[in-house]
């Protein structure tokens, strides 16, 4: 076995100089120096340190064998053309950045590691096959030759605005390269990727589920992925994947290529149905209702062909304790899946807030996390300056804000300032002023006022007090008008 580390291993597999499978990783002395290359041997499962590629000078990362080579990136400063333009700068006069150049070495000379020309970029995978090298970083994928030669560019992705993409896990045959991109950019192609090398076309299979970034293709083209934890279980569709204790991600191995037009059947899910969004906002008096079902996917490419209803033991409502998914906690309620797999669950009386998801104890299943807010409901009226209302849920001993608009008819403060939209007529918080505060009666449910003058009004109740207590539940009437 290999000891342990702090971070995730930069593991590739390939064959030695003998054809045998052996699997190169980089080790660091910290978090993030001093990091050199180690071979585990399958066979003897023994590790050593590769010092024909690990530099003093440098730190190492993604290296990758392929028979009598070795490939590796390492962390240098490099002299670039520009801040935007980030090819080096052969004259060496340009700003200095932080790149992960790729260095390829034949193990069987006496040659040091050769630098290969390539953008200055932070890599997140190499793999190597024969001559060829396919470099990735989050926004480029690129061919290099061991031999040398200029980089051909077979991906591209948008930097900036517009959402976070990131390419992942590049994987060589002899004719394509394939490799994951996850993230939400829109407009960019998502999922496994397949780059077919003599046309560049890029293929993308939507995956059906939650992906952690990782793909890796063998020689016999069996594919295998790591499927990620559910929205909410810490899964933000970037590194890194798999932080959650309550929803580990799980080695799969595909029955079938997902470029392939066979069908696959696909790990078993809870799916959360409703509420449709994950981070809804009801009322307090109303019981939200959860309901999804327990199914494994059929498909077929990036077509979704059908759904089985898959076995599950008793389904429980979870909800957070405190921080972080390690915390969530059983709050009572409990179902069993019907004939299809549908289930439903219901939370009577939602708290202020609060973190909620389903579990399956024995089939080690999880739902997405659904955050809840949860508000109070206020009536409020007038009969000439009298102000009254009601509040639901009863809270006894908290005190309601009578608020004003204070915007004039174009929307503008006596200062000026513009806090009201139109014609939507949204208006910013700073647009209310509190000319009142009336206490809730004794049974918490009720409240009254008088104001002094005409004007549009609103009730308010803020959801902690002025000390900052616990959150509780707070709300806004619809606006009145008093003339």
């Amino acid at each position: 076995t290999v000891a342990t580390a702090g971070r995730a291993f930069d593991v590739s597999l390939g064959p030695d100089v003998r054809g045998r499978v052996v699997a190169l990783y980089t080790r660091c002395r910290t978090a993030t120096r001093g990091c050199d290359v180690y071979r585990y041997d399958l066979r003897t499962r023994r590790a050593s340190r590769v010092r024909s590629v690990s530099s003093r000078a440098f730190d190492e990362s993604w290296p990758a064998q392929w028979r009598d080579r070795v490939v590796v990136s390492r962390r240098i400063r490099t002299h670039v053309v520009s801040r935007l333009d980030r090819r080096p700068d052969p004259s060496g006069r340009g700003p200095l950045a932080w790149c992960s150049t790729p260095y390829v070495k034949t193990l069987s000379s006496r040659a040091p590691a050769r630098r290969l020309n390539l953008r200055c970029h932070d890599a997140v995978g190499i793999a190597i096959r024969d001559d060829m090298i396919v470099h990735a970083s989050e926004t480029d994928v690129d061919l290099l030759r061991a031999s040398g030669g200029p980089s051909r560019l077979l991906a591209h992705g948008g930097e900036g605005e517009g959402g976070y993409s990131p390419f992942i896990s590049p994987n060589l045959s002899a004719s394509a390269v394939w490799l994951t991109r996850t993230g939400e950019r829109e407009g960019e192609p998502q999922g496994f990727l397949r780059i077919d090398l003599p046309s560049g076309r890029i293929t993308a299979v939507r995956p059906n589920l939650p992906v952690a970034g990782r793909l890796a293709r063998d020689e016999r083209g069996t594919f295998w992925y790591v499927q990620g934890p559910e929205p909410g279980f810490d899964y933000r569709q970037q590194p890194p994947f798999c932080v959650s204790s309550l929803d580990p991600c799980r080695l799969v191995r595909a029955s079938a290529s997902p470029f392939s037009t066979k069908t696959r059947t696909l790990l078993p899910r809870l799916r959360l149905l409703a509420p449709s969004f994950l981070y809804p906002t009801v009322f307090a008096d109303r019981p939200v209702v959860l309901s999804g079902d327990v199914t494994r996917a059929v498909v077929r490419g990036r077509d979704l062909v059908s759904r089985l209803p898959a076995p599950a033991s008793t389904l429980r409502l979870l909800t957070s304790a405190g921080a972080g998914p390690a915390s969530f906690v059983p709050i009572g309620p409990s179902t069993r899946p019907d004939a299809a797999g549908r289930w439903s669950l219901v939370l009577r009386q939602p708290p202020p807030a609060g973190s909620f998801a389903v579990d399956a104890v024995r089939s080690r299943l999880r739902s997405p996390v659904l955050v809840v807010e949860s508000l109070s409901r206020i009536a409020f009226a007038a009969s000439g300056r009298a102000l009254t209302g009601s509040v639901t849920p009863a809270q006894p001993g908290r005190i309601v804000d009578i608020e004003r608009l204070a915007a004039d008819a174009q929307g503008r403060l006596p200062d000026g300032r513009q806090v009201c939209r139109f014609p939507n007529g949204i208006c910013d918080p700073e647009a209310w002023v509190t000319v009142a505060r009336a206490p809730l009666g004794t049974a918490g449910a009720g409240f009254s006022a008088t104001v002094e003058s005409a004007g549009r009004y609103r009730a308010r109740l803020p959801d902690r007090d002025a000390q900052g207590g616990p959150r509780a539940y707070g709300g806004v009437s619809q606006e009145i008008d008093v003339g």
